[in-house]
């Protein structure tokens, strides 16, 4: 029987129609993210979004995954803590609908409590879809994004992980600081960003001064937009690396993103040394979604 795969974020929303073998049969994206939506209206915009999918005598089975799960989404599934499998069997949360024919289970995040108090929800399932792809694998994952996570993993468990605000300081200093009248995020110059990369490894103490010497050298010397926004993504990776070396240091390297970040801490990666492969998120995603539901037998 077909079901509905959905990731839920913060802004945007995904949903798969889904085969009973695994197989993608469709999709669509919806701009109703937690951010936006009213805790009351989540059924209804699932029905308004992929009701077309539904069979009108047959309960449908929903995998959600991501922010619908948050204490501000839908309803709160309960974080298990680290070390952990990273979706729990106990802890997948059914939520009361008024559609009778609508059955839907949200997967919970994950929370680490030391050496820092840190939580994710979302990455969990990328991870799961990525283990099942890799059963074997030791070492580290990287999922690049809005706030970025260094996952370690043994035994097919998350042992820990560091979550980084590179992504959304990135966004921030973009469109709401004195650098959006020097940057143009529609433009890259590689050399700039390698540069700057190296720079923040070296000297992560001078950043805060070198973000203020985008902007100055834009009015002073001609600085072009395409540099300054490169040069500000390699100041911000880099001063992540900086801080997250002994997630990567003599470790085993998976990163887990969208095409174009996942290749900037490719890049970065590379630079010192670190050999890492990429794998797209999306995928991992839906493969963690289906993989919940053969694993917990929500058939």
């Amino acid at each position: 029987m077909n079901w509905v795969a959905i990731d839920w974020g913060t802004t945007n929303v995904r949903f798969w129609l889904m085969s009973g073998k695994g197989e993608l049969l469709s999709s669509k994206n919806s701009s109703m993210g937690m951010n936006l939506i009213p805790r009351d209206q989540y059924e209804n915009h699932i029905i308004e979004m992929v009701g077309e999918w539904f069979q009108p005598s047959e309960p449908i089975d929903v995998i959600a995954c991501g922010m619908v799960g948050a204490a501000n989404g839908w309803v709160e599934a309960k974080y298990q803590s680290t070390p952990c499998l990273p979706v729990s069997t106990e802890k997948i949360t059914r939520v009361p609908t008024k559609s009778p024919n609508l059955e839907v289970r949200i997967i919970p995040g994950i929370a680490s409590y030391s050496p820092n108090h840190d939580v994710m929800r979302g990455e969990e399932t990328q991870i799961c879809g990525f283990l099942g792809d890799n059963p074997a694998f030791e070492g580290v994952l990287c999922l690049p994004g809005t706030h970025t996570k260094w996952v370690e993993i043994k035994s097919d468990q998350v042992m820990g992980f560091k979550t980084f605000m590179t992504g959304e300081l990135y966004d921030v200093l973009c469109k709401s600081s004195i650098l959006r009248h020097s940057v143009n995020t529609d433009s890259w110059d590689e050399n700039e960003f390698v540069s700057s990369v190296e720079t923040s490894l070296n000297h992560p103490e001078e950043i805060t001064t070198r973000l203020f010497s985008i902007r100055s050298e834009s009015l002073l010397d001609g600085l072009q937009p395409e540099n300054a926004t490169s040069r500000l993504a390699g100041f911000l990776i880099g001063l992540e690396l900086a801080g997250s070396k002994k997630y990567w240091d003599r470790n085993n390297i998976a990163i887990i993103g969208s095409k174009t970040l996942a290749q900037n801490y490719l890049k970065a990666l590379e630079l010192i040394g670190i050999d890492s492969r990429l794998v797209d998120s999306d995928t991992c995603t839906i493969k963690g979604l289906d993989r919940t539901r053969h694993l917990h037998a929500i058939d």
